[in-house]
């Protein structure tokens, strides 16, 4: 959820699985009329839509769609963002779009791979709205959790962290934070709130706690990825 606080002249540049939403938690909390907050509660889901239609900016705004928006304005903000090793934003959607589709199935109170033998076989009489996504058919198609990486490194239109935070040549960001590394993004923030900013987590998955990271599964998400490996310092994980 992007946040462009003109009270404290940040800009958060929201990196999908990439802890952003905690971030902005932060900036909710904080409640300054002054800061738009896109997304994360109720109001920012509103925000969130009306932004999207005035201006064309999102929750998910790349920097480049920003910095374009806010024209010379934008080098007045301290800009930042946060990245996460590839592999583990892989595991976060495979827990996302498993929480939602056990929970649909806890409503309907149908076993999740009934549902989704149905939803395969094209014999659902009502598609929810999170069937359009695009990790969904990966999920929905995969043998296993190889499987659904390959399928879904193939299918995503995200593009890489890089993409989304500079302009195809540099970062157009001020500031990339791992997420590994999470102190320093408290710290640097409880700084420039001036008060102490309790971690948060937020956006929680599935209760899947262990991926097996096979090396076909490593290497399609590295092909991927590769200049994020390079730019952020990350190396491929492989569980033996």
């Amino acid at each position: 959820m992007t946040v462009i606080s003109d009270s404290l002249n940040h800009i958060f540049v929201h990196l999908h699985k990439c802890g952003g939403t905690s971030i902005e938690k932060a900036y909710i909390n904080r409640g300054n009329r002054l800061d738009a907050v896109l997304g994360g509660d109720e109001t920012g889901e509103e925000l969130n839509i009306i932004w999207g239609r005035r201006f064309g900016l999102h929750k998910h705004s790349t920097a480049q769609q920003l910095a374009a928006h806010l024209k010379k304005d934008w080098d007045a903000y301290w800009s930042f963002s946060v990245v996460r090793h590839p592999q583990r934003v892989f595991e976060s959607f495979y827990r996302w779009i498993d929480r939602i589709v056990v929970r649909h199935c806890e409503k309907l109170n149908v076993a999740p791979v009934d549902w989704l033998s149905r939803a395969r076989a094209n014999q659902l009489k009502i598609r929810p709205d999170f069937m359009a996504y695009e990790g969904f058919p990966p999920y929905m198609n995969c043998s296993d959790f190889e499987d659904f990486v390959v399928r879904f490194s193939k299918a995503t239109t995200l593009g890489t962290f890089f993409d989304r935070l500079g302009d195809g040549n540099n970062l157009l960001v001020d500031k990339v934070f791992r997420l590994e590394e999470a102190d320093e993004i408290w710290k640097e923030l409880s700084l420039r709130f001036e008060k102490n900013i309790t971690p948060q987590h937020e956006n929680k998955g599935s209760v899947i706690t262990d991926f097996n990271w096979t090396k076909k599964a490593a290497d399609a998400v590295f092909a991927a990825h590769e200049i994020d490996y390079q730019m952020f310092g990350y190396e491929p994980l492989l569980h033996q």
